[in-house]
């Protein structure tokens, strides 16, 4: 019963770190320098298919852990840089630092790190999410108003968002589903 029971929570890893890649939007998992030795792949069927106890069993599962763990510590870097965000209609250049799972927005890069008046954060949890919207490099943040601090753009629990780029916009959106997910 031990063994089914390692078989299954392996099972369960490999599809969670499935899951957690396909929620990323769809972005390629990032290079960390690490093949894995078996010639089997990290799918849940072919672990199903390997004999629980066995050394390759061992290794597939200790490999899918440890780039499992690898990834999330990738993705939960801090990312900062220049957004623009949508306040009452209009669009306003801000400095934005992802950290310790706390959207920050600054008036500046100089101001970063300083919070005053014109500094605004968003806490993000679990009840947060993040979404793609119908613009050209354009996401949202939603949130709770209580998790807003006041955040620039937070009217009506969501924060829209504009990136350089759509790589750019990619990089956020995985970057905060990360630490959204990091915050579970």
């Amino acid at each position: 019963l031990d063994e089914e029971e390692k078989r299954l929570a392996a099972a369960r890893a490999a599809a969670a770190a499935e899951k957690r890649l396909s929620n990323t939007a769809n972005m390629k998992a990032p290079d960390v320098g690490h093949v894995p030795k078996s010639k089997s792949s990290w799918s849940s069927e072919s672990l199903r298919m390997t004999k629980p106890g066995s050394i390759e069993y061992e290794e597939v599962a200790g490999e899918l852990a440890s780039w499992a763990n690898t990834v999330i510590e990738l993705s939960l870097k801090s990312k900062e840089g220049q957004l623009l965000v949508r306040i009452d209609h209009l669009w306003y250049k801000k400095y934005v630092v992802l950290d310790d799972s706390q959207l920050s927005f600054y008036s500046s890069k100089a101001a970063a790190g300083i919070m005053s008046e014109d500094s605004d954060l968003i806490v993000l949890t679990t009840s947060c999410s993040v979404r793609n919207t119908h613009q050209r490099n354009t996401f949202a943040v939603e949130h709770s108003q209580d998790e807003s601090g006041g955040a620039a753009g937070a009217s009506g629990g969501a924060t829209v968002l504009m990136a350089r780029s759509e790589k750019d916009m990619q990089e956020w959106l995985v970057a905060l589903n990360a630490h959204i997910s990091a915050s579970r």
